[in-house]
């Protein structure tokens, strides 16, 4: 520890503030899905409310509240993750880049999903391609960037 402590810390290569600056857009694409949900808070009451005619204003208003909340907090939570992730990446934490890595490739999953998906109109399935496309440069990027290699480096910091 005392060793650790008497190195001086490298800077952080560019490659890696890309990364970080990349899974900091990831935590804006998220908040903003949260924020797009929400949007729709007065749409879903009526189609629920259409649904379900014998329901009462108060259900209605239980039911699509739960389903926003199912949707929204999650998304929270994932933003301030992937925040902190990236302020983890920036300092050279090994950890961190398994950890981005596999958040990135499920990211990739969940785009990929999107922008297959018939359901899913035109311009948002561009959207979801361009952004798989953006994860997989990502994470090319944070693993065989010699830089990004050197920096994650089992010598450097634990």
């Amino acid at each position: 520890m005392a060793r650790a402590a008497a190195e001086p810390r490298r800077r952080c290569p560019s490659e890696v503030t890309w990364v970080a600056v990349v899974v900091v857009l990831l935590a804006i694409q998220t908040l903003l899905a949260g924020v797009l949900a929400l949007t729709g808070l007065g749409r879903d009451m009526a189609l629920v409310a259409h649904s379900h005619p014998n329901w009462s204003v108060a259900r209605v208003r239980g039911d699509v509240l739960s389903q926003v909340l199912t949707l929204v907090i999650p998304r929270v939570a994932l933003a301030l993750i992937l925040l902190w992730l990236a302020a983890m990446l920036r300092r050279g934490r090994r950890w961190v880049r398994l950890v981005v890595t596999v958040v990135l490739a499920a990211g990739v999953l969940v785009e990929l999903e999107g922008a297959f998906s018939p359901a899913t109109a035109l311009p948002l399935r561009l959207v979801a391609g361009l952004m798989a496309a953006l994860e997989v440069l990502t994470m090319v990027t944070l693993w065989l960037a010699p830089r990004s290699r050197a920096f994650f480096a089992p010598g450097r910091l634990p």
